[in-house]
């Protein structure tokens, strides 16, 4: 009997992989859509790395065989200039330039819409206390011009087995091609996929264990 992993992935123009979320398969808190006067929202994914060990660099460095990439975004929120963000008390875009601390962060990089109120938050880190093998937390502060303007907390799972591998667009931006991939010993059925608040039925899509598959969506309003 296949087992179910809801998708729901999101998508703004803008900016593609900080807003891909996958239900049952990576990080995800809440719904999110971009209709108008929606209340404040928090959604996330995580990525874990893969360390090819069979490739060197020229210097020596520590070996990135743990960690991986976090997108963070939020919607509706009442933040307009957002000028720190923390992650479980580190903070994340202040990062001293000179004699820099990668224990909790590689990078990191922010981004806001026009009228500051959805936001795009991403960050690579190698903590495993923060990013380890079994489940966490991650409370998220976000601060606006000296006071907090939104605080939200996301689950990571890093153990998922259906993920989200690659995602662009057709037809002149009006289609969105998502590649599905599941990594489980045994088949999965999906039960649907939200594409920018649009709820789409993919019951009828059943993927193989190690097998990879190609969707397409509407992108019309």
């Amino acid at each position: 009997e296949p087992s179910h992993h809801p998708i729901h992935l999101m998508l703004n123009g803008i900016q593609l992989s900080p807003l891909l979320c996958l239900v049952g398969a990576a990080v995800c808190t809440s719904a999110y859509t971009f209709r108008a006067h929606e209340s404040v929202s928090l959604t996330g994914s995580f990525r874990k790395d893969i360390y090819l060990e069979q490739y060197t660099e020229a210097i020596d460095y520590n070996k990135p065989t743990d960690g991986g990439r976090v997108h963070v975004t939020v919607a509706g929120s009442n933040c307009r200039n957002v000028t720190s963000v923390l992650v479980n008390g580190q903070e994340a875009l202040n990062l001293p330039v000179d004699n820099p601390d990668f224990k909790y962060f590689d990078w990191t990089r922010l981004h806001q819409s026009l009228d500051g109120s959805r936001i795009w938050f991403s960050f690579h880190s190698r903590n495993n206390d923060w990013l380890g093998s079994s489940p966490s937390k991650l409370n998220v502060t976000f601060v606006d011009n000296d006071a907090t303007c939104y605080i939200g907390e996301l689950s990571v799972k890093p153990d998922r087995k259906v993920l989200v591998t690659y995602v662009t667009t057709q037809s002149n931006g009006k289609e969105l091609v998502v590649h599905t991939h599941n990594n489980d010993k045994k088949s999965v059925q999906l039960e649907w996929i939200e594409v920018n608040g649009i709820r789409h039925d993919a019951s009828k899509i059943s993927i193989g264990s190690g097998q990879t598959y190609i969707s397409t969506w509407s992108l019309s309003p």
